[in-house]
């Protein structure tokens, strides 16, 4: 494909993807799990129980929850997590929305270039986009100079704004890229900006507040839960 004509296909991952927050998701497959993590001590059990508990009863907020998760993570090594991200892989194939992963696949057979874009991490995101023939733009997990996990986020976090940040520094061939003719697909408010980058914007069972945008900006709207799917037009080209 010639450089002044690419496209993209820009995918969020949890609840537009796949109908689960991979994040917490994935901390308590591998976190509370004997058979990958046998080391997780008592003390990192409590905290995290209590945690979570009181982000689930309104006490804490999802930005003071989801810095507690990316803690979890430090002193372990990528090695650590390595049987648990290859597993987590399959288990989100279970976990399709099946309407939008078709999209993925026509858009990619199309000639798209197909991008993940999360907030979820490249400790277990990584063995999922290559499984689905992605690449993957995320939150990076901070290691040290020895290769351990600080509990931090390297760089920008790929979350609200961010996600359009690290899409300009991580997408090769940026400046080529057209933009009008390239797909976005997000479910929530904090993916707005990714979905305002494209000239086709697709809200995948959208929270209210994203509902109200994409009626207002005339985006397309999927329905995979408890609604016949409405495929967008144009997602074929």
């Amino acid at each position: 494909m010639p450089a002044h004509h690419i496209k993209v296909a820009l995918f969020d991952v949890c609840q537009t993807l796949v109908d689960v927050y991979t994040i917490t998701d994935f901390t308590r497959h591998f976190l509370l799990s004997s058979k990958h993590n046998p080391g997780f001590g008592r003390g990192k059990f409590i905290n995290h129980f209590f945690y979570r508990l009181f982000h689930r009863i309104g006490l804490l907020s999802g930005d003071t929850y989801r810095a507690h998760l990316i803690r979890l993570y430090a002193g372990y090594r990528e090695r650590d997590l390595g049987a648990a991200a290859e597993a987590y892989a399959e288990r989100l194939h279970n976990r399709y929305k099946e309407d939008v992963i078709r999209l993925l696949e026509k858009l990619k057979a199309s000639g798209f270039s197909v991008y993940l874009v999360s907030a979820g991490l490249d400790v277990y995101l990584r063995p999922f986009a290559q499984s689905v023939g992605a690449g993957l733009i995320c939150t990076v997990l901070e290691r040290d100079s020895s290769g351990t996990y600080t509990g931090r986020i390297q760089g920008t976090d790929c979350l609200g704004e961010g996600k359009v940040v690290k899409v300009r520094q991580e997408l090769p061939n940026i400046g080529a890229i057209e933009w009008k003719e390239s797909w976005a697909f997000g479910d929530s408010a904090s993916d707005i900006p990714l979905l305002s980058l494209v000239g086709n914007a697709c809200a995948v069972d959208p929270e209210p507040f994203l509902e109200r945008k994409a009626r207002s900006n005339r985006w397309s709207i999927i329905r995979t839960i408890g609604h016949i799917s409405q495929t967008p037009a144009g997602a074929h080209r």
